[in-house]
């Protein structure tokens, strides 16, 4: 079952792939295809997959993308999201599931037109530790499904516990996009574009997650 994974990029070091997320996609049978980084080609790649995934990053989409200034915090990637964007549009159009993980849910919401929070520590109502201090692989705050009929079928739960590495997430939603799910200060965890055969966005990392319900459900999703 052939995925496309786009990249990470640091201009220190170029693009490159995290190999726990690899890892977790190969154990659940996906045959990753790393994207190649000239645009005209990787949307070639999306005829030979059926899904795409859009992973977590080190970096900031630039928010000249959603109309606004760079926050003094932010640490702007220009190169990775004018590369993505494209391939967000590309597997819309062509129905593609698609699932976005923390920046990759980040850059679907600004492809369709929304805007992000800069950097949560100086909103004050957002009270759960986002960037958690300790490891990576351990959940330490909840969300919870606002359908929760359909979640309980998709991932067999209402509601989780996740972990949580971000200082920036989704303020205002691009079109057509629906909240899923909601921390317990309300800041959106999960959105998805219920016109789509599945498009979901998380800003967890589950790839980190023992008992995780995401990725496998984006695996069935990819088999239809």
């Amino acid at each position: 079952m052939k995925i496309l994974v786009t990249s990470d990029y640091d201009p220190s070091w170029g693009f490159f792939w995290k190999e726990d997320l690899l890892t977790r996609l190969r154990s659940l049978n996906f045959k990753p295809v790393l994207s190649c980084q000239d645009i005209s080609v990787a949307l070639e790649q999306l005829a030979e997959v059926v899904g795409i995934l859009i992973p977590g990053g080190l970096q900031d989409i630039p928010p000249e993308a959603y109309g606004e200034r760079p926050h003094p915090k932010s640490l702007i990637n220009s190169v990775r999201y004018e590369f993505e964007k494209p391939l967000i549009e590309a597997s819309l159009k062509k129905n593609l599931p698609i699932l976005g993980i923390c920046w990759g849910m980040q850059a679907l919401n600004v492809a369709l037109g929304g805007s992000l929070h800069q950097h949560l520590p100086d909103e004050e109502k957002f009270f759960v530790s986002h960037e958690q201090a300790g490891p990576k692989h351990l959940p330490t705050h909840k969300v919870s499904f606002l359908k929760k009929e359909r979640a309980e079928k998709l991932f067999g739960r209402s509601e989780m516990k996740v972990n949580s590495t971000h200082h920036q997430a989704v303020k205002s939603l691009g079109k057509g996009l629906e909240v899923e799910a909601l921390a317990e200060d309300s800041l959106i965890e999960a959105i998805s574009l219920p016109t789509q055969s599945f498009v979901w966005g998380v800003e967890w990392h589950p790839e980190r997650l023992d008992d995780d319900p995401i990725i496998p459900a984006f695996a069935k999703a990819c088999q239809r």
